[in-house]
């Protein structure tokens, strides 16, 4: 069970460093795109916007369809391929495929560049809002009662430090890389920490817990809803007794 929890909470890497990443994404378009801070602003409030609604669709799609594990291996690999073009949106790595200069000027950065950009932007949110929506629940589903009666001293140790390593490395990693000048890099290790987040959540795929999907609360909500507006279109009778007939 540990183990388990120990292998889900590494993809925090990917979370841990797609908040960096998007931190240093103003200074990366005010600096190399040399755009307006208040246009560089609007991109990343946006950013944040389409994450905080994202979960819950979400959320009905993990309680109806997908369940928590699907939601998280499909958001780590969003996450991968988002912060993977967010490295190759870089000047100096397209600049031979693309035709343009490798520098970090705003004169290097073509149009094939920008979808990248778009493209990364839009997969990082989605990654971010899958981890959102499923990762706590994931664990909960690994709180078995078979698991807590192996529990001991060793494997709580293990465990103990396997999370301290999980949760100091991407600290240690964004604090690091601000110090690191080349934006490939800047971009490029934490696509590289991401991608290896990922492979490690696969290598418990078989000894994970897995809950079926049990019905979204949601559903109910929208049937009350639908059967509560419907009603708006009959007319009450003046006998009790009669029935509910349209207007």
């Amino acid at each position: 069970m540990l183990s388990s929890i120990t292998k889900i909470t590494v993809l925090m890497w990917a979370d841990i460093l797609a908040v960096y990443a998007m931190w240093m994404m103003m200074i990366y378009l005010t600096d190399v795109w040399k755009i307006g801070f208040t246009h560089a602003a609007t991109i990343v409030n946006f950013f944040w916007g389409i994450v905080l609604m994202l979960p819950l669709a979400m959320q009905f799609l993990v309680d109806t369809i997908i369940g928590n594990y699907w939601m998280l291996l499909v958001s780590s690999l969003a996450y991968s391929a988002g912060l993977g073009f967010l490295t190759m949106l870089t000047p100096p790595v397209l600049s031979g495929a693309m035709g343009t200069c490798n520098e970090y000027k705003p004169e290097c950065v073509g149009e094939g560049q920008e979808i990248l950009f778009y493209t990364a932007l839009a997969l990082i949110a989605f990654g971010l809002s899958g981890h959102m929506t499923s990762m706590g629940g994931f664990m909960g589903e690994q709180m078995t009662e078979s698991g807590t009666e192996d529990l001991n001293e060793h494997s709580f140790w293990m465990f103990f430090w396997g999370m301290f390593g999980v949760i100091l490395v991407p600290i240690i990693a964004a604090i690091a890389l601000p110090y690191i000048k080349p934006w490939t890099l800047r971009f490029g290790i934490p696509a590289i920490c991401t991608v290896v987040a990922t492979l490690i959540f696969l290598t418990g795929s078989c000894s994970y817990n897995y809950l079926k999907p049990q019905g979204s609360p949601l559903t109910t909500v929208f049937r009350v809803f639908v059967a509560s507006t419907s009603k708006l279109f009959y007319r009450r009778p003046r006998d009790p007794s009669e029935p509910l007939r349209e207007k």
